[in-house]
């Protein structure tokens, strides 16, 4: 695909780029790629925060979201800028999808609880959890336990309670710990960090679904998880295209 400079916009780049491997992500989505690269386009150009990341960042995060077989937003991969670098994130309720796809678990349920809230659970033999939404005596606005519960085969349930405390000890150790969705969404990322807590309790998935998921948003550099099983479509694909598409703009003109 040959852009010209008129298109050279950061969400034109970035269409450009990924037509340019249109072949992979049609291997991965089927029908689907057109209304994918459209996707990434969309996002891109209504969020002129991400204009400051690398291109094949983007790229590579789009890739990691199209290898999941998730959409980008909500349920799916939300690309969140960290200084010059885009990162793929999951959303929790992505998250839960890709534990549920991957057999993890029949089903999986997270949430929060406030100081209005009434929050009772038991660990060990006995174990159990309820939560009385409005029944407590505090405030809405106090923040308590990020909760998620996991029922399995024969009915059984497995699940975790973190605290305010164990949620605050975990942010801090998050790249964008003071903006991003940590800053906009806490109650979304608290329910996240549960079922990512959770999900370490659980047998490991057939495919490893959610494990690569939270890789890939670990990963020092975009990409680099998908380098390592094929060179393709990790960073260094990611720039090739990049630099495709660029170079296609001198026959665009």
């Amino acid at each position: 695909m040959n852009i010209t400079k008129k298109e050279l916009t950061p969400a034109g780049i970035i269409r450009a780029a990924l037509e340019a491997r249109s072949d992979s992500l049609a291997a991965l989505l089927r029908e689907d790629a057109r209304r994918f690269i459209a996707e990434v386009a969309l996002e891109v150009g209504r969020r002129p925060e991400l204009h400051g990341c690398s291109p094949e960042s983007i790229v590579a995060s789009a890739f990691v979201a199209a290898q999941l077989q998730l959409g980008i937003g909500p349920w799916g991969i939300w690309l969140v800028p960290f200084k010059d670098r885009c990162t793929p994130v999951t959303d929790y309720r992505a998250l839960i999808s890709l534990a549920v796809r991957d057999g993890l678990a029949l089903d999986i349920s997270a949430g929060v609880a406030h100081g209005s809230d009434l929050v009772d659970f038991e660990e060990g033999t006995n174990a159990y959890l309820r939560i009385r939404k409005g029944e407590g005596s505090g405030s809405r606005a106090d923040f308590q336990y990020a909760w998620a519960l996991a029922t399995m085969r024969g009915g059984v349930k497995k699940f975790i309670v973190l605290d305010a405390e164990d949620i605050q000890r975990r942010r801090a150790k998050s790249r964008s710990g003071d903006k991003g969705p940590w800053a906009t969404d806490f109650d979304a990322m608290a329910r996240k960090t549960a079922v990512r807590e959770l999900v370490n309790l659980l047998p490991r998935g057939r495919a490893g679904l959610v494990q690569q998921a939270i890789a890939a948003e670990d990963a020092e550099e975009p990409g680099e998880v998908q380098e390592v099983q094929d060179p393709t479509k990790g960073i260094a694909g990611a720039k090739a295209a990049v630099q495709r598409a660029l170079e296609a703009t001198s026959q665009g003109e």
